[in-house]
């Protein structure tokens, strides 16, 4: 039967996920020494044993791995894990959204099980971002990169003919988004500032309570008063946070990190063999652009993700949303992208964040991972934590940063260099 267009020809569901801690393969004990291979095959059998599934009964795999020559010396990701997983002989693909990768996996792979193809369908990612190998030597001996060599090559996800001679900095992208929120709304710059740091603050109360979020050690409170301050407001202002530009602090950056994700799908109406009570992949949406010079058009490229996800899933955002995790790369996105998505009403996020709303326990969660600020980004690999993240939420499995009562319908919103937005929509089964 022809179904219209912007849906699915049958229902698909997660069935298994899971996620390797996220750190630094240099220094972090849980990942010291490991390679891309060893990071994916983690996550994919830890997939495998929570949908209680075995390799051979999956169709097919794909992977992401955004930064891959530079960081791996290697580019043919599928050929890496193949082995290494138990999919030898099966088909793979090597795929990438920059950092928005395995949130739009989630939707390959989806259309894949929807057209019949396949049944199940393996998709994660992976990314090890603050070394690489060395040359002529074994893959696990990795030598460092500086964090400059870092963000240059990154930002070779824009389009180098337009991206002027330096780039745009990760903190002019968030002070020019920050100024026309707050023109656009009647605020102060330091209302901006107190809103980003609030964002920071919860990411960072969510990430210590993740025990995959190693490079998160202490909330920000204890963390003052051990340097002496005894106002957070103040700390939050001080050396300790310097501006990386007119508004940005350090506290409101991603930190960089190594780790994979994985996801299992599957034909809903197969789901239940697996698990009796699967999360429902109900929407997705996707829009790319060259937008960087022109801020409203970049927000276009978002509600035109949103629109999608959300027309897909027909659902109402301002009505039936019960968490989202926002890419916050940027922490600026906790007011920007929730407004653009539905979360809050146009103007209203930036306050709910500095009334302590977003945190795993308010009304209104936010990146309960600790998000890219306090769990750390790991470019190709993070979207698919912050869906297995969203997945864990919805069955209840997050301890004590578990939302209450557990989301039923939960959103991922992510961006790619470039600019790419991916938006999935996520239901628990009633």
């Amino acid at each position: 039967m022809h179904k219209r267009k912007g849906t699915l020809a049958r229902g698909v569901s997660i069935i298994g996920v899971g996620c390797t801690p996220f750190g630094n393969v240099l220094e972090s004990p849980e990942l010291k020494d490991m390679t891309e291979r060893e990071l994916f095959s983690w996550a994919a059998l830890e997939a495998m044993e929570d949908a209680g599934i075995e390799a051979s009964e999956i169709d097919a795999f794909y992977i992401a791995h955004c930064m891959d020559e530079v960081l791996s010396h290697q580019f043919a990701a599928y050929a890496m894990v193949a082995d290494w997983i138990g999919m030898r002989n099966k088909p793979g693909v090597h795929f990438e959204t920059a950092c928005s990768s395995t949130n739009t996996g989630l939707s390959l792979a989806a259309m894949a099980v929807a057209s019949g193809v396949y049944d199940i369908v393996l998709m994660g990612g992976v990314e090890i971002t603050g070394s690489h190998p060395q040359e002529k030597m074994p893959a696990h001996m990795r030598e460092a990169i500086s964090p400059g060599e870092l963000w240059y090559r990154t930002n070779y996800g824009a389009d180098q003919a337009y991206w002027y001679p330096g780039g745009l900095s990760v903190s002019s992208l968030c002070d020019f988004t920050c100024m026309a929120y707050a023109k656009k709304y009647g605020l102060s710059l330091e209302q901006v500032e107190e809103a980003l740091n609030c964002a920071s603050i919860s990411n960072r109360r969510n990430g210590v309570r993740n025990p995959l979020a190693l490079l998160t050690q202490q909330e920000f409170p204890e963390e003052a008063r051990e340097r002496g301050y005894s106002d957070l407001k103040e700390y939050m202002r001080s050396k300790y946070n310097p501006k990386m530009g007119t508004i940005m602090r350090l506290f409101n950056a991603a930190s960089p990190v190594d780790g994979a994700s994985a996801i299992i799908v599957c034909a809903s109406d197969l789901a239940q063999k697996f698990r009796k009570q699967p999360v429902d992949y109900i929407g997705f949406g996707g829009a790319t652009a060259i937008p960087y010079h022109e801020f409203e058009a970049q927000w276009e490229v978002e509600k035109s993700a949103f629109a999608q996800a959300y027309n897909m899933a027909r659902i109402n955002p301002y009505k039936e949303i019960d968490y989202m995790h926002v890419h916050d790369c940027m922490v600026n996105t906790h007011f920007v992208s929730t407004e653009i998505g539905g979360y809050f009403r146009p103007g209203e996020a930036w306050r709910a964040i500095i009334e302590g709303r977003t945190s795993f326990d308010g009304d209104k969660p936010i990146s309960t991972t600790g998000g890219r600020t306090s769990m750390g980004h790991a470019w190709a690999a993070s979207a698919g934590a912050e869906i297995v993240e969203a997945v864990r939420q919805m069955r209840g499995e997050c301890d004590n940063r578990q939302i209450k009562p557990f989301p039923r319908v939960s959103v991922i919103q992510n961006y790619g260099h470039g600019i790419h937005v991916n938006v999935s929509v996520l239901k628990s089964q009633e």
